[in-house]
Parts: structure tokens; C-alpha cells; sequence
């Protein structure tokens, strides 16, 4: 499930087949949209080389859980920071719905 979150992101985000974020985040700094991509490349190849649910992978996979792990904080902070600090907006929290 957690393979199939990441592509559908990563879809999202390259707009699939059409325009996406990722195409202005090109034209806005070529570096920054590369190392998204490969980030995007590196955390789905660590997610599936655990080989099945993540339950699974506690015990006996546990090096190639915590290399999963890493790779989806580095690709989350990839896109908080850089994705957001290079399209010029703010990522904010706000919790005033009373839940």
C-alpha cells in the first residue's frame, strides 16, 4: 500500500501524462526538479525492496525498514523544503475546525 501512496504522489505531482508541478518546478531550477525525481525513484525502490507489508518487515527485514524509513523522511523534506522554499510558498498547519 505504502508503494502504491508514493506512485500515486509521484503521479500527482508529475501530472501523469499531462503538466505537472514537477514541469514548473523544472523551469524554476532544473536541480531541484532532478533530485526530486530521483527522490521520488530512490524511497518507491526502498519501499518495495521490503517485499511486502511493512508488518512483515519488522523483524527480519528491519535494515531494509529503516532504509525505507530514511528514504520517505529525505523525500518528504525534499518536497517541505526545497519543492516549497523554490515555488515560492508556505506550507502551514492549521487546526481551528474544533476536531
Amino acid at each position: 500500500m505504502l508503494r502504491r501512496l508514493l506512485v500515486g504522489v509521484r503521479r500527482a505531482f508529475s501530472g501523469g501524462d499531462a503538466v505537472g508541478i514537477d514541469d514548473y518546478l523544472a523551469q524554476l531550477s532544473p536541480q531541484n526538479a532532478a533530485r526530486v525525481d530521483e527522490g521520488f525513484k530512490k524511497t518507491i525502490a526502498a519501499v518495495q525492496a521490503l517485499g511486502g507489508p511493512i508488518e512483515r518487515a519488522i523483524g527480519p527485514r528491519e535494515p531494509a525498514l529503516r532504509q525505507a524509513n530514511e528514504e520517505c523522511h529525505r523525500l518528504e523534506m525534499l518536497l517541505k523544503v526545497e519543492v516549497a522554499s523554490t515555488l515560492g510558498v508556505t506550507l502551514t498547519f492549521k487546526s481551528t475546525d474544533g476536531d
